[in-house]
């Protein structure tokens, strides 16, 4: 039997399946777009009419899922501006005509969006009651219908570019809004389960039944029927809860894709990076503080008490700021792991990127990884103590003076710690694996190691250090 490459024959391209969904919110975008970028200029207003027509039709096609034959068929005046349903409610409509067993015509409720945009393209062609809904072309006869092949090409010249060029029949269309349809009526039964508990009449029994409500089917499920659900009032009503929902996924941000908000997450960390400053301000201040305590001889009485009361109200005020700095760092993982809507035309979602705060993800502090073995000279100086090591001191020791002999203890670190950058030599480093940690107290080691978690600061300019150092002073 001869296959169809005995004959040369190549694949068509074309999708049965339904385009997806985020193809469909991004044809949409574009056509919205481009109608707003060409109505900035005044010689654009008169070439809208492909955008305008296009843009009313998908919306109808995607929200809706009709039959081709259906949509062809459509006039003006099937397009109601203040239809009122049966619930009292009163808002814009779409007359579908019946097609195949249908018994009548379904009204719609339009998205205000979608009638939106039908009122500008009925008014930029100035169409009559009684007219096709649909033309080929601005200047065509009034009395001329798009035909299958024109859907076609609409789709292929609007949806396609957004789904690697497949090709998608309208007729696909349909299988999309059922979808949707009944992703929206799961989401709904889901939200009042417990009217189904008390037996509620006149509500569907199935997510299936928000589809077939939508695109004028017969009931799936038999429930629906004891619910009263298959009368002409109570499809129109569910019609309308169902356009919403999906327009609500195909236009709002429901249906957009989620990522993280990056401005919130910088925020929240300029809010640790803050909190952490003023945290090793008062620590460091603290430390100099108990150091001098630990010299009581060289005291009056006077200066002891008034060292007291310092070292009383730092640690009252550390207390307070390491309050704040977990509450910025509870804040903080907040903000990473919220997600909120992102625009379609970004072809991937943002990612969070590696910053210094991922170390707060370790439970254990020992399990942290060191990320770098050398310190900036001004980094050292502040794990050692400010007040115990002054700047200048510091930069005699960088220089290679420094004190007692070779291997004495109360050296802090020998001359193969201090390390040179060779692309940068003025850039000088201690090399942490030089250091000796039985010299270092405690605390000061704990803020060593520390400090070789986190990346390394960038370096201010020298113009920004001189402004900071003739500022203190």
């Amino acid at each position: 039997m001869p296959t169809p490459e005995d004959f040369d024959a190549e694949e068509a391209g074309w999708d049965r399946s339904a385009p997806p969904l985020i193809a469909v919110r991004r044809a949409l975008k574009a056509l919205d777009n481009e109608i707003a970028r060409k109505k900035r200029y005044s010689q654009h207003r008169k070439h809208m009419f492909q955008e305008l027509r296009d843009r009313a039709l998908l919306a109808v096609l995607v929200v809706f899922g009709p039959r081709a034959e259906a949509v062809w068929w459509l006039d003006v005046d099937h397009y109601i501006r203040d239809h009122t349903f049966p619930d009292g409610t009163k808002g814009p409509a779409l007359q579908i005509p019946k097609t195949k067993r249908e018994k009548h015509e379904h009204k719609k409720a339009l998205p205000p969006e979608v009638a939106q945009w039908i009122e500008e393209y009925i008014t930029y062609i100035d169409a009559k009651p009684g007219e096709p809904l649909w033309r080929p072309g601005r200047k065509s006869l009034r009395d001329k219908r798009l035909d299958q092949q024109n859907f076609h090409d609409m789709l292929l010249r609007r949806l396609s570019p957004h789904c690697d060029q497949k090709n998608y029949s309208p007729h696909t269309l349909r299988h999309f809004a059922s979808g949707v349809a009944t992703l929206v009526g799961m989401e709904w039964i889901r939200e009042r389960s417990d009217q189904f508990l008390l037996g509620s009449r006149g509500i569907p029994a199935s997510p299936q039944t928000f589809s077939d409500v939508l695109l004028g089917q017969a009931l799936h499920t038999i429930a629906d029927r004891y619910r009263d659900m298959d009368t002409k009032q109570n499809r129109e009503i569910w019609t309308k809860v169902t356009v919403e929902g999906v327009w609500e996924w195909v236009w709002g941000d429901k249906g957009a894709r989620k990522g993280p908000d990056l401005k919130l997450v910088a925020s929240a960390e300029q809010k640790v990076i803050g909190a952490r400053t003023e945290l090793d301000g008062l620590e460091a201040s603290l430390n100099a503080l108990e150091q001098q305590a630990q010299r009581p001889k060289a005291l009056t009485e006077h200066e002891g008490i008034q060292l007291l009361l310092q070292i009383m109200t730092t640690t009252r005020a550390l207390m307070k700021a390491t309050s704040t700095h977990e509450r910025a760092l509870r804040e903080l993982e907040l903000a990473r792991e919220a997600r909120v809507p992102i625009d379609d035309s970004i072809s991937e979602a943002p990612e969070l990127p590696d910053t210094e705060f991922e170390i707060l993800r370790y439970e254990d502090e020992d399990e942290r990884p060191l990320l770098r073995m050398r310190l900036l000279p001004e980094e050292y100086r502040w794990c050692i103590g400010a007040d115990i090591l002054p700047r200048s001191t510091l930069r005699h020791w960088m220089a290679g003076r420094l004190p007692c002999d070779l291997g004495d203890r109360r050296r802090m670190f020998e001359l193969d710690a201090i390390w040179t950058d060779p692309d940068h030599p003025r850039k000088r480093y201690i090399l942490i694996d030089k250091l000796d940690p039985s010299r270092y107290h405690v605390d000061a080691w704990e803020r060593i190691m520390e400090l070789c978690r986190r990346p390394e600061p960038k370096m201010p300019s020298r113009h920004t250090s001189r402004r900071e150092e003739g500022h203190g002073s």
